[in-house]
């Protein structure tokens, strides 16, 4: 199962940020690639430890006791410090990953919680949209942060409030 999870990992929806996309391709390329490894690598450790455990009892590893659980922890050992290594150098999706930079971009990852107050209003001044897809459910949302959004919010309560005055007279 540990292989079939890391022959599937290149398969998996890469998350950039569209303002160095680059830049965060790269680092989710390398992610993919440092997970798949360390994945193939538990695999080679859990097998190992079973072939040592199975050899030992058929008497085969002349190896008993304290010994055995010695021999047994060093695949086991591998793969942890290897798991830290992985973790500590790579980060989530490749965040701790270093390299060339590339210049920013306009584009702004609407996704960020930063840009959403409450989960549902979006405000975001360098935002050059002034209607942004809903993060959840169907449909758009004004850009707060957008001055052509206040301007249309303004337009549209002038006319809700001044039609029906404009109508009553």
């Amino acid at each position: 199962m540990l292989i079939v999870m890391a022959r599937w990992l290149p398969r998996v929806r890469r998350d950039l940020n569209p303002r160095q996309p680059a830049t965060t391709a790269r680092q989710h390329a390398i992610f993919v690639r440092r997970t798949g490894y360390l994945l193939e690598g538990a695999a080679v450790a859990v097998a190992t430890v079973g072939m040592l455990a199975s050899l030992a009892t058929w008497g085969l590893l002349p190896v008993h006791g304290q010994g055995l659980m010695g021999l047994l922890l060093v695949p086991t050992a591998v793969l942890i410090l290897g798991t830290f290594a992985v973790v500590l150098t790579t980060g989530q999706l490749g965040s701790r990953v270093k390299g060339p930079g590339e210049p920013p971009t306009q584009r702004v990852h609407r996704d960020d919680d930063r840009y959403w107050r409450g989960g549902q209003i979006y405000v975001n001044r360098d935002d050059p949209a002034w209607l942004v897809p809903r993060r959840f459910g169907y449909g758009y949302t004004v850009n707060m942060g957008h001055p052509g959004s206040w301007v249309a919010l303004t337009g549209l309560l002038v006319v809700l409030v001044g039609l029906p005055f404009l109508l009553s007279h």
